[in-house]
């Protein structure tokens, strides 16, 4: 810690000067090293230590700060003491701030033209933003009307320093916006309440609707125009048609002994029609056999009783032939 004379007679000058007038606004502030502080519209940063100094960035300039009160950036300044800090510790420093106007009181006084564009404006072609000029051509935009991109379903809005457009997709399900969000359900929140959510045709008719489910009945929605798949009920009891047998449907545990034994009795039959259509293809085999062993039958005595027809006739050719030899 350093204190000496010069210390203290800054510290008189001080209560003199706040004594003569009201204009003068003195405080006493603690600074952290590299820790920036607003006072007054004005940010101060303390970022580091010299021979009996230490420096403070105002603003945007950074200044040697002395033992010593003087008028630097529109402003009075005097270092009160400060610390060597240890590996451990950081820096901080005790300083003495006067200001005889105030940034941001709408009055641009004499002295604020080179600190507070909030009361004094900014050159040509820059603009005032959180106290500092900046060029105009940083700037993608100055207020929330300059991002709207005609999306009903995006959030517009001008944001930063310097600024730029963002336009966030809206999550709300909600009517009246123009908007059906891609994260809502189309036939869900259309019901529930958001009137823009309103569903694409999926049918016209019910054959337009499958949902391959055996187990379900599909309809259209002729109003909404979407599908809907209903449990199939028998007797108020929602049934499942059983995998290995498409026909025959599969009870609840609650039904009878009886509804049990006709489903039974149903599949019997079908393994009877079976059999009956199996033993009826076999004795068509058979007939169709002896029918062709009957043909080539016929076909083998046809074939010789031509050949003794011949034979017999070649016979009388050669009687008749022997009788005029002989005569």
């Amino acid at each position: 810690m350093r204190i000496n004379e010069n210390t203290m007679m800054g510290a008189v000058w001080i209560l003199v000067l706040v004594m003569v007038t009201a204009l003068v606004s003195a405080e006493t502030y603690e600074l952290r090293n590299h820790e920036p502080v607003q006072i007054n519209g004005r940010t101060f940063e303390l970022s580091g230590k010299g021979e009996n100094q230490v420096y403070v960035k105002i603003d945007e300039k950074t200044v040697p700060v002395t033992e010593l009160l003087e008028y630097k950036e529109g402003l009075s300044i005097q270092l009160i003491n400060y610390n060597d800090p240890y590996q451990n510790e950081p820096l901080t420093a005790t300083i003495v701030i006067i200001m005889n106007t105030a940034c941001g009181d709408g009055v641009c006084d004499a002295n604020e033209n080179n600190y507070c564009c909030v009361d004094c404006g900014c050159p040509l072609n820059k603009t005032c933003a959180e106290n500092k000029c900046y060029d105009d051509s940083l700037f993608r935009c100055f207020n929330h009307t300059d991002c709207i991109d005609n999306n009903p379903c995006t959030i517009d809005a001008c944001f930063g320093m310097p600024s730029y457009c963002i336009n966030n997709f809206t999550t709300q399900c909600i009517s009246n916006d123009d908007c059906c969000p891609i994260v809502c359900n189309k036939t869900l929140d259309y019901l529930n309440n958001d009137k823009e959510c309103l569903p694409e045709p999926e049918c016209w008719t019910d054959f337009d609707c499958d949902d391959l489910d055996e187990n379900t009945i599909d309809l259209c929605d002729l109003k909404l125009k979407y599908c809907k798949f209903e449990v199939m009920v028998v007797k108020g009891k929602p049934v499942k048609r059983l995998n290995t047998e498409p026909n025959i449907t599969e009870l609840t545990n609650n039904d009878t002994l009886a509804q049990k034994s006709e489903v039974i009795e149903q599949s019997n039959y079908g393994y009877l029609i079976l059999a009956f259509l199996g033993v009826l293809a076999l004795l068509l085999i058979v007939y169709i056999k002896i029918f062709k062993n009957y043909k080539i039958n016929q076909m083998i005595n046809d074939e010789e009783d031509r050949k003794l027809e011949s034979k017999n006739t070649f016979r009388k050719k050669e009687g008749i032939k022997d009788r005029f030899s002989f005569r």
